[in-house]
């Protein structure tokens, strides 16, 4: 409820009294039920769980952008401490992101692929090239282009023919001594 404010206010014209005013908030708080529905999930799966990898990369840019939107609240309504499938949802997240191959999706596809990361200890050779990719189009100095060049490098140490990630290992690489001279 709104507090009533029963002070006066002073202007130039004379003596009024103040109305009620909600209270300013520096956000605001927006409810599941708040929410606008997601798009439908592409080709007729009734729920992201049902989501293979195969599917995902068999989409087009309107799809995987339906594919996202249903993650992400997936992933965000799931309830705390019981997050059964946040390690494959982020996985899918992430690889949906990068497979509309906009560097500006970026930003939001890193924190999910080091989740993944994070949880499989390392030791996921596609989400250590798509975080390597990531990391080179959307962050600048040296120390993000050495993150990503581990990243390439871990990712063939853990698959060793993986072209992709050998290719962005040699273009990391040449990236670095650029940015040394």
């Amino acid at each position: 409820m709104w507090a009533l404010s029963a002070a006066l206010c002073t202007s130039g014209h004379g003596v009024r009294l103040a109305t009620a005013q909600p209270p300013l908030r520096a956000h605001s708080v927006m409810s599941s039920y708040d929410r606008p529905s997601c798009p439908e999930l592409p080709r007729g799966t009734s729920d992201v769980d049902l989501l293979t990898e195969d599917i995902i990369r068999k989409l087009d840019v309107g799809e995987l952008q339906s594919v996202v939107a249903n993650l992400e609240v997936a992933i965000f309504d799931s309830p705390p401490f019981d997050k059964v499938n946040e390690m494959d949802r982020r996985r899918k997240l992430a690889l949906a992101l990068f497979l509309q191959n906009d560097p500006a999706l970026h930003p939001a596809l890193i924190p999910n692929a080091k989740e993944v990361l994070r949880q499989k200890k390392g030791a996921d050779a596609e989400m250590q090239y798509v975080l390597g990719a990531a990391m080179r189009s959307c962050m600048e100095g040296k120390s993000s282009q050495l993150m990503a060049l581990h990243c390439f490098e871990k990712a063939l140490e853990l698959q060793p023919e993986y072209p992709e990630a050998g290719e962005a290992l040699e273009e990391a690489r040449a990236a670095i001594m650029l940015l040394a001279l």
